[in-house]
């Protein structure tokens, strides 16, 4: 049973040492890994796709074959580190956002070399250890509303947003 599922996966598979797919299955395999593959496949050359992973995708040596299949599909456009507060009280799982772009062909990859990646950490959540969303203040201590009359939330995405558009046009990306 576990092989039918699996079998329709590239990541599925254990990977040799020169990366390429043997015909064993992996032990362990988390939805999350497979849906890197399928949202991937989805994508058609050039187009992008913003993903949350669990920080252990990024850290773990053992996972080292799901971001060289990153890699080797898609340009790493920038990644984002959340802050433990971003999914609470649903989880506490430390996550981070990663932004691609499928590559258009075989070519490009090989062509592209090092290049540049947009690397930031969020270090204001809008939200507490509880979970609980944080306000942003204004000189007066009163919660801060937008121009439509919304809360605004006390946290730096926005501005990391804006740091990612000055770097996309700064090294010509091609979206901007």
């Amino acid at each position: 049973v576990k092989g039918t599922l699996l079998n329709k996966y590239d990541l599925g598979f254990k990977f040799d040492k020169d990366f390429e797919r043997t015909n064993k299955h992996q032990n362990k395999m988390t939805r999350d890994i497979l849906f890197i593959e399928r949202n991937l496949g989805f994508l058609r050359p050039g187009g992008r796709m913003a993903i949350v992973l669990p920080q252990g995708v990024f850290n773990n040596t053992n996972q080292e074959y799901i971001r060289r299949y990153i890699m080797k599909h898609a340009r790493l456009l920038a990644v984002v580190g959340l802050h433990g507060n971003s999914f609470k009280p649903h989880t506490g799982t430390k996550t981070s956002v990663l932004f691609l772009q499928k590559w258009r062909s075989d070519e490009e990859r090989e062509q592209a070399g090092n290049y540049p990646i947009f690397m930031a950490t969020s270090e204001k959540p809008g939200k507490n250890n509880s979970g609980d969303y944080v306000f942003a203040m204004d000189e007066n201590n009163n919660i801060k509303k937008d121009e439509n009359g919304a809360y605004v939330y006390d946290t730096d995405l926005d501005e990391i947003a804006g740091k990612f558009i000055e770097f996309a046009k700064k090294h010509n990306f091609d979206f901007i």
